[in-house]
C-alpha cells in the first residue's frame, strides 16, 4: 500500500478540531460539553451528618461542569430518579443553571440549585438511589447524565 491509497478500510480517527470534522468526543476546541460534576448535601433531616438517611426530607444541591472548549449559554437540567424509595421528588420542571464557563463548573455550591425528595423509612442502609439528568443548553446541545447517591 503506498500513501496515496485508499485508507478507509483503517477506520482513523480524525483529531483536529480546528478543522471541524473530528471524530469522538474531543471538545477541546469545538464546543460546550456539560456533564455532572458533584452533589452536595443542603439539608437532610435533623441529625444534620451530611449524609442521606432513611426517611429524611432532603434537599441536595447538584454541580454540573463544562468540560468543552466554549462557555455553554443558558444551562438548564431536568432530575429524575426511577427509585421506589423516594417520594416528594421536585422539581418536575427544567432547573436553571444559567452560563457555565469554559473548564468551570457551577460554583460556589450555595449557588446551585437544588432538587428536593423524601427518602422512605423502608429504605435499607446502603441502597443507592439512582439520578438520571437530561441537561440543555441555550443553542439546543443535550447532554444525559448519571450518578448514585448512598442512603445509610
Amino acid at each position: 500500500m503506498t500513501a496515496c491509497d485508499d485508507m478507509d478500510g483503517l477506520n482513523l480517527k480524525r483529531d483536529n478540531p480546528k478543522d471541524g470534522k473530528t471524530s469522538g468526543n474531543n471538545n477541546s476546541e469545538g464546543g460546550a460539553v456539560v456533564r455532572f460534576h458533584s452533589y452536595v448535601i443542603f439539608s437532610g433531616g435533623s441529625n444534620g451528618d451530611g449524609s442521606i438517611n432513611h426517611g429524611e426530607a432532603v434537599q441536595m444541591k447538584v454541580l454540573l461542569e463544562n468540560t468543552g472548549g466554549l462557555e455553554a449559554k443558558n444551562v438548564s437540567a431536568t432530575f429524575s430518579t426511577t427509585s421506589s424509595y423516594i417520594s416528594n421528588f421536585l422539581p418536575s420542571s427544567p432547573i436553571g443553571y444559567g452560563d457555565i464557563a469554559r473548564n468551570r463548573y457551577n460554583y460556589p455550591y450555595q449557588s446551585a440549585p437544588y432538587i428536593q425528595f423524601t427518602v422512605s423509612n423502608s429504605t435499607p442502609n446502603g441502597t443507592k438511589i439512582p439520578f438520571r439528568i437530561n441537561i440543555v443548553d441555550g443553542s439546543g446541545q443535550t447532554w444525559t447524565a448519571k450518578f448514585d447517591v448512598p442512603v445509610k
